[in-house]
């Protein structure tokens, strides 16, 4: 199958939580990659358990900056500076690498690095205020890809180097930096 093949054409992202719990100001921010046809599931599913955990599900394309930058003023306006900052967006192909197009690339990337890092550059601001914390989601893939996963791998790979230097970066300024591959 071509890369193209694999994707849904149209592909969006949720929040999964934006919470505040047991009167702790603990906001936590996920941003998950959903494609098309799962998100009205998820969403549907999310907007259901968000009472029970006090939490607001929202849905933002971490591919754009404009969205993610707009979803960090209103998470802020709502809920005031947070301090958990999850990135979990994922996208992947099974495309062989020679067989990847411009556009199989654009969408891998703006997707699976870019997301992360329109939310670090979104949602820093907030964290220099509670000296909070960034989670970032890698894949093992980052480490060790093969056949199959190239293009995954590859920005997964991009991902976990990101995470490293972003770590050293704000380790000074108290802000912690953690990579989590699955």
């Amino acid at each position: 199958p071509t890369a193209t093949s694999c994707r849904a054409d149209e592909h969006s992202r949720i929040i999964d939580a934006i919470a505040k719990r047991d009167g702790a100001r603990a906001e936590r921010l996920m941003l998950e990659h959903l494609e098309h046809i799962e998100q009205g599931m998820k969403l549907d599913a999310a907007t259901e358990a968000a009472p029970e955990i006090g939490a607001t599900p929202l849905a933002v394309d971490v591919s754009d900056t404009a969205g993610v930058e707009a979803l960090a003023a209103d998470v802020r306006a709502v809920l005031g500076p947070v301090g958990i900052l999850a990135n979990n967006a994922g996208v992947a192909s099974t495309a062989r690498l020679d067989e990847m197009t411009d556009a199989d690339w654009a969408w891998l990337l703006g997707v699976n690095l870019m997301g992360i890092a329109h939310g670090v550059s979104a949602f820093l601001p907030q964290l220099r205020e509670t000296r909070g914390h960034i989670l970032n989601t890698g894949s093992m893939a980052g480490f060790a890809s093969g056949p199959g996963t190239g293009g995954y791998g590859t920005t997964k790979f991009a991902v976990t180097g990101y995470t490293e230097v972003l770590a050293d970066e704000l380790a000074d300024e108290g802000i912690g930096v953690t990579l989590l591959a699955p």
